[in-house]
């Protein structure tokens, strides 16, 4: 690993949040918020950091390779927020999924919300992506690592979500501790506990 490589969190005036929002939009193509585009992504983590919520990027010198946004128990889930932010956006959804894989994703992602808010007080990552071009290098882990450390210090679980296809991020979730918790129809939610 090249020893420019870095994890950084950002606040809501860096520079590296659109960046952040196009690598999103490339690395987790057809889901809700990707479809939406990079400048709505952009706009949700502006608020979400504003809120007090956490964007970590994984960065080498100048570029981006990847990042994790993370949801902080007991500050805005901001739900409302990210539904409503540009409306007219979800036009784009429409035509990018088509009417029925909208319904089946809205319905899943309402599933996963109703079961997460049983969960014990738990931060939440809402996205974890690497640049094709550097995965295997660890930056997963190490952004994971970031986020865990951040709800080990608060004294609160950390959970997250996939779909139950994605084997690999599956397998770094496991891999990384956390433990499966609930499945939805098309997610497994999983759960970290911090010693």
């Amino acid at each position: 690993m090249n020893m420019g490589l870095h994890i950084e969190r950002v606040d809501e005036h860096s520079h590296l949040i659109d960046d952040a929002a196009r690598l999103h939009v490339a690395c987790l193509p057809g889901t809700l918020t990707s479809s939406r585009g990079a400048s709505v992504v952009a706009g949700i983590y502006r608020r979400l950091i504003r809120e007090g919520h956490s964007l970590y990027v994984a960065l080498e010198e100048d570029s981006l390779l990847g990042g994790l946004m993370v949801i902080v128990h007991g500050h805005s889930r901001a739900t409302s927020f990210t539904i409503t932010h540009r409306p007219w956006s979800w036009v784009s959804v429409l035509g990018k999924l088509g009417v029925l894989e909208t319904l089946q994703q809205v319905r899943d992602l309402a599933r996963v919300m109703h079961h997460t808010s049983q969960l014990a007080p738990h931060d939440y990552i809402v996205a974890l992506y690497v640049d094709e071009q550097a995965r295997r290098l660890g930056l997963a882990r190490r952004l994971l690592a970031c986020a865990a450390e951040e709800s080990a210090l608060r004294g609160v679980d950390l959970g997250v979500d996939t779909l139950q296809d994605n084997v690999s991020a599956r397998r770094l979730y496991a891999s990384f501790g956390f433990r499966e918790v609930l499945t939805t129809p098309r997610s497994q939610i999983f759960t970290w506990h911090s010693e």
